[in-house]
């Protein structure tokens, strides 16, 4: 993946009767460019899926609906999404998915309803 990614974690509400979220983030972390490893494959997958419920995320009384490069975010598991991290990391350590890993880490056991991942390109 050639453009840079930022990784939303939070709780996202959904719309009554409709397929989108409002993602209230808690954290985020700027991974920028993330290769072609199972993190790009993921980021790949959940943009191409139309089954995917779109996200908005809420900072402050600002919406962003798409990203940088005009594409609709969309909601990714939280376990995914770690488990993704997690086969990248090891086959190459990188400081930024070390720390994503460990923030996305203590939230999932901390697991808050409704959590989720959001990944911005930028």
């Amino acid at each position: 993946m050639g453009y840079e990614i930022t990784l939303y974690i939070g709780r996202a509400s959904k719309y009554k009767n409709e397929r989108r979220y409002t993602l209230l983030p808690m954290m985020r972390i700027d991974l920028c460019k993330i290769g072609d490893g199972a993190l790009s494959q993921l980021v790949s997958r959940v943009q191409k899926q139309e089954n995917k419920y779109k996200v908005s995320i809420l900072e402050g009384n600002k919406y962003t609906a798409k990203d940088r490069y005009d594409t609709q975010l969309k909601i990714a598991d939280p376990q995914e999404t770690l488990m993704a991290l997690i086969r990248d990391n090891k086959k190459e350590s990188y400081w930024r998915f070390s720390c994503a890993i460990d923030m996305l880490r203590r939230t999932i056991d901390n697991r808050p309803d409704n959590l989720y991942c959001v990944f911005y390109g930028h």
